[in-house]
């Protein structure tokens, strides 16, 4: 083993330093990626309690009810889910990465070649 590695994980400072050196066009994708993903999730699960008569509240109380609650989804509103979790994931990748994921780069959708 390399002695020269070190054995320490990284602290929070190194964290923020990576996040302040992200150039501006990653940083807003991956914040739109969060964002997306935390108001959508929430605005479909909440339309989803109201078209069901649930209260909102009933969510936090730890019983059958509450599983009840949260997957008593359609199957509408859970490809909704499933929409913005690839999109917001796909935001994130990119914002990381700076390189669309593969799904999205138009030659591997046709089954060519990987950019």
């Amino acid at each position: 083993m390399d002695e020269n590695i070190s054995k320490e994980l990284p602290g929070v400072e190194t964290l923020v330093q990576s996040i302040a050196d992200l150039p501006d066009h990653n940083f807003t994708a991956i914040v739109i990626g969060v964002l997306l993903w935390l108001v959508g999730g929430n605005i479909v699960g909440y339309l989803s309690l109201k078209r069901r008569g649930i209260p909102f509240w009933q969510v936090m109380v730890p019983d059958l009810n509450a599983f009840k609650a949260v997957f008593g989804m359609n199957i509408i509103e859970w490809l909704i889910i499933i929409a913005l979790a690839v999109i917001s994931l796909s935001l994130i990748y990119w914002g990381c990465t700076g390189d669309l994921p593969p799904l999205l780069v138009e030659n591997s959708i046709r089954g060519l070649q990987y950019k």
